[in-house]
């Protein structure tokens, strides 16, 4: 009731517009139900009040015989909206529609105009830099290490020596600076310019502590694995051969689209087709080694990466992909394979250290804490995080590591595992130019120091990121365009007619050379077309021996050492619990002092405190679906570890679940804390509302676990709400279950808060029960007559000068059997027990839901399956696929000055590798001899005549120096003495809360700022680009 709302809270019933449109809305379904034509409720008559009885027997002008005064609402639709509207007072059998259409009207107009303002505001053009502070004269001693760094002061006589500049100049341009801008100097500042000068060329640079050169590292890594090689130790090697990757594209059929793919091609006749994204792939890359693959966009790059990482998707993978000639299995890949994706999946709020911590406690249990912490050092060392150890991941709302730290966290967490391959997708991906040249020296000498086969993915490399390859493989439209050594692709190129530039880079050259969408499509088909006549021989390896591997945790220890990490995250994480426990505590308060009112024991308090309940129970429970957001980010991050055979996924779900329990129950005292204490509901229950809470909350947390693997994290949000919309519908306080239709009954009894509703509403009235005085006034006891007991005294109470719909009993059970009356799950019995055991088996078949998602989706992948058997002889269109456009010739034609005999018996004499060739059948000699012939007498198909860009850009810049020697229009952007300051709130725990201002004065605290940009000061004009660059 608004009457019930207390000041100021009651305003917010005039504001909002539902509280105008609701009443109208309810008015236009009953009103039409005037009798007029018979649409009348029936049980309900007409009556006319008696002198005597007339309020008990004719309430409202109607009665209704058989049934109780609490189920009679009367027999037109006004006669309902006038009962209903006793204890609800919005609701009128008054028509008001109109003047509820403005007042909503005006609520809108107000909402509309503070956008408009907002909208203005927020794009008002920006805010133009401030004018820098006027310099002081002369400087102060401090400032020139603010501009210069730490320097040595000199005498500026001294200074001046063997630099060219006088200690008497007058003039700014004898000082070094630009006459044209120091025109308008005034004479009064030349002192000033000669001791900045003379100062800045004086500066001695502090000397930097010795540091161990990263390449002596290097080298000596190198020698080792030389030495290892030489010695015959291990040596790994990762071979895919004929790897092909297929897509299968469902018809575009009206209904196709709607049934299996199968059933669609028989009763539809629509055909799906495949598109080959992988065509006959077949590279290696041994220990020690750096592979690079490449290619333009929709090359199939990151599709050969997923081959090899056993993630193949919904195509269908082929080829023969091994480790040492062993099949990577998804076993073997846990073993000795490592991965890290393009976005870095770290721990927000773990540090560097914490992340290798975790990473050698479940790779190397072995290892004592000493060596533990030695190794955490050494990988720090070596990838250049010890001087961030301490600083945590960060993501995009809080700031951490840069994106080249978290790169190089994310390859010693991999470093961790002493795995014997590691793929990388995008290393360089954000980083600039500098930080990738780095990454990818880096990568080299790791994988010589450790030995270690490295793949890599790259899109435009840089010179100096291609330095780092030894080898490369481009890709195009899924063929080869190349494979080999990266210091031989310049002469490679050469070969097909493709020679390079001097001093061009080698990586952009071949991808501008084999991208269809800026070159010929027939100059790019004839370079794939050409690789064939150099590829180098891949056949099927030998297996041999692996590498032993260091023995992984337990899963006891596994299990520990997840629920350790878990803890921290769970204090330091704000999403999962921590945001959660404010806001529920938040939202049960709001509801608490709304309903502040049902403190009175009343009659016209019991129905509010039905209300009260069903929010403080309904309305957290909704708070819910921030975990699956929360749930969905990190399940990204633990199924790559998964995968990479970190730990098991049995293991992370009960570590998970012992972290989970407790912070449950920690979410029920925060919503029910409110309630009990201000709206003085019987405490003696709190445990016991608690517990039932607490479950609910539980079996809703497995339903959001479940549907945070939905892969979207937003579709898994909208799944969960509408979860929640279905369980709090159907908790029993909205409508009756046995008036709900088959088969929608069922969700009745398969949803947690259906079950956990009644037995929370039990525990906030049952202790009422008359034997401490605490039961609700306004009714009191009586015993039914023989003649009018079922009116006068109906449940065995009576309410004396009020209607019966208002009155609802004496104690706690008198009110929950009378409101009962009208919702049939909530009753005076205790079923407590009953109800937690549903609830809980609810919550577990999520759970098992939620665990065996969990493995299938952590299942390791799949290897690609077996190529086809080639067809013998080969059909006459085959030779395109293989070798590309081809010219047919007689075989003897073909043979003329090739070098090959026609006449050959045997593979060696062909050209062939005679080794992979050794068990070649004699029949296969006539086929083989007619493929080499046949590459050999190909004829490259001519190009489509191209406009050159560098010709482009000549025409480009001649124009421009016509319009500039013509006098023509020059646009200038200049920006001068440019600087940006952040000021930095204190850490005080307290400061935060309060306006910078009135922190510094009552807490003692202080801000700092820090300079992001300091005093920059360039000019662009038309016709050039201005290039803005700089480090991370």
């Amino acid at each position: 009731k608004i009457s019930s709302v207390i000041w100021p809270l009651r305003i917010l019933c005039y504001i909002t517009p539902m509280r105008w449109g609701m009443p109208s809305m309810i008015y236009q379904a009953f009103s039409p139900y005037d009798g007029e034509r018979g649409d009348v409720f029936e049980g309900a008559g007409k009556c006319t009040p008696s002198p005597f009885f007339g309020p008990l027997f004719c309430y409202g002008g109607f009665f209704c015989e058989g049934i109780s005064p609490l189920e009679c609402y009367g027999r037109t639709g006004k006669d309902i909206l006038g009962t209903v509207g006793i204890n609800f007072d919005v609701i009128s059998d008054e028509f008001t529609m109109w003047t509820d259409i403005a007042y909503m009207v005006a609520i809108a107009v107000c909402w509309k105009l503070l956008f408009v303002v907002q909208l203005n505001r927020l794009c008002s053009g920006g805010t133009a830099p401030s004018a820098p502070a006027a310099k002081k004269k002369p400087p102060r001693k401090g400032d020139k290490a603010a501009v210069d760094g730490p320097v040595r002061e000199v005498e500026p006589a001294a200074a001046a020596q063997g630099t060219g500049l006088s200690s008497q100049a007058t003039d700014a341009s004898e000082l070094g600076f630009d006459p044209l801008a120091t025109a308008d100097v005034e004479v009064g500042d030349i002192d000033q310019m000669r001791q900045m000068r003379m100062t800045s060329v004086a500066a001695v640079p502090l000397q930097s502590q010795p540091t161990v050169s990263l390449q002596d590292f290097a080298n000596r890594g190198s020698r080792e694995a030389a030495r290892k090689l030489r010695s015959g130790g291990e040596q790994t090697e990762l071979a895919f051969i004929e790897c092909s990757y297929t897509l299968t594209i469902a018809p575009k059929s009206r209904w196709a689209k709607f049934v299996p793919l199968p059933a669609a091609e028989r009763c539809c006749g629509a055909k799906a087709t495949e598109k080959r994204l992988v065509s006959n792939v077949s590279a290696s890359v041994s220990a020690g080694h750096v592979l690079a693959v490449m290619g333009p966009s929709g090359a199939g790059k990151t599709t050969m990466l997923n081959m090899l990482t056993l993630d193949p998707g919904s195509g269908n993978a082929t080829g023969f992909l091994t480790l040492n000639g062993h099949p990577l299995t998804p076993a073997l890949y846990a073993q000795h394979c490592a991965y890290v994706t393009q976005q870095d999946l770290l721990w927000t709020f773990l540090t560097c250290r914490e992340h290798l911590r975790m990473a050698l406690d479940l790779y190397r249990p072995s290892l004592s804490a000493k060596e533990r912490e030695t190794a955490i050092d050494d990988l720090l060392d070596s990838t250049g995080l010890m001087s961030c150890q301490h600083t945590k991941a960060g993501n995009m709302f809080f700031r951490g590591l840069s994106g080249g730290q978290k790169r190089r966290l994310s390859l010693a967490i991999a470093l961790a595992k002493r795995p014997s391959v590691i793929f990388l997708d995008e290393p360089t991906s954000g980083l600039d130019s500098a930080a990738s040249a780095k990454i990818m020296k880096f990568m080299k000498e790791i994988a010589m120091q450790a030995n270690i086969a490295i793949v890599c993915t790259i899109h435009q490399p840089s010179a100096s990121v291609f330095e780092g390859f030894d080898d490369t493989l481009i890709l195009s439209s899924g063929r080869i365009a190349y494979f080999g050594p990266a210091a031989q692709l310049a002469q490679h190129l050469a070969d097909v007619g493709r020679p390079m530039q001097p001093n061009a880079n080698p990586a952009e050259y071949a991808l501008d050379v084999v991208n269809a969408d800026f070159t010929s499509p027939g100059s790019v088909k004839e370079v794939l077309d050409a690789w064939p006549k150099y590829a180098p021989t891949q056949q099927r390896r030998t297996p041999r021996p692996l590498a032993p591997r260091p023995q992984q945790a337990t899963f006891c220890g596994q299990t520990l050492t997840l629920l350790k990490r878990h803890a921290v995250l769970t204090v330091r994480e704000p999403v999962l619990y921590v945001a959660r426990i404010v806001m529920i505590f938040a939202t049960t308060l709001f509801f608490s002092i709304v309903w502040i009112k049902t403190r009175e024991l009343t009659q016209d308090q019991a129905l509010p405190k039905f209300f009260l309940m069903a929010f403080c129970v309904g309305v957290p429970a909704l708070f819910t679906m921030i975990a699956v957001y929360g749930l969905n980010v990190e399940f990204t991050a633990v199924q790559k570890e998964i995968k990479d055979g970190m730990y098991s996924p049995n293991a992370y779900v009960l570590a998970n679940l012992a972290i989970q329990l407790p912070m449950i129950f920690v979410l029920a005292v925060a919503a029910l804390l409110p309630p009990w204490a201000i709206d003085a509901l019987p405490w003696v229950t709190f445990p016991s509302a608690v517990l039932v809470f607490g479950v609910i909350l539980f079996a809703l947390e497995c339903v959001a676990q479940a549907m945070s693997l939905v892969g979207n994290p937003l579709l898994g949000m909208m799944l969960f709400i509408t979860h929640w919309f279905v369980t709090f519908l159907f908790s029993g306080l909205f409508i009756k279950i046995s008036s709900v239709i088959w088969p929608l009954r069922i969700l009745c009894y398969i949803t947690p808060m259906r079950w956990g509703m009644p037995s929370m509403i039990y525990q906030a009235f049952s202790p009422y029960d008359g034997e401490r005085g605490d039961v609700f006034e306004g009714a009191g006891k009586c015993t039914p007559s023989p003649f009018f007991g079922p009116l006068f005294c109906y449940g065995g109470f009576f309410c004396e000068g009020i209607s019966p719909l208002e009155c609802y009993g004496r104690t706690g059970k008198d009110i929950l059997g009378t409101v009962g009356i009208n919702f049939d799950v909530i009753s005076d019995e205790f079923t407590m027990w009953t109800d937690i055991a549903y609830m809980v088996a609810i919550a577990v078949c999520w759970k098992l839901l939620f665990v065996v998602q969990l493995n299938r989706l952590c299942s390791g992948g799949t290897a690609p399956s077996a190529p086809a058997a080639k067809k013998k002889p080969p059909r006459k269109g085959d030779k395109a696929a293989v070798d590309g456009p081809v010219r047919e010739v007689e075989p003897a034609a073909a043979a003329q000055g090739t070098g090959l005999s026609s006449q050959a018996t045997d593979a060696s004499e062909l050209g062939f590798d005679p080794l992979a060739t050794a068990d070649v059948e004699v029949g296969d000699i006539d086929q083989m001899r007619q493929m080499r012939m046949t590459s050999v007498a190909a004829v490259p198909l001519q190009s489509q005549p191209t406009v050159s860009l560098q010709d482009f850009a000549n025409r480009g810049s001649r124009e421009a120096a016509r319009k500039l020697r013509s006098g023509g229009e020059q646009t200038e952007l200049a920006f001068i003495e440019c600087s940006y300051t952040l000021t930095i709130a204190p850490k005080s725990r307290w400061a935060k809360f309060v306006p910078l201002p009135a922190a510094e004065r009552c807490c003692g605290a202080k801000a700092t700022e820090k300079r992001l940009v300091s005093n920059v000061s360039a000019s662009v004009s038309a016709g050039h680009v201005l290039a803005v660059m700089g480090p991370s």
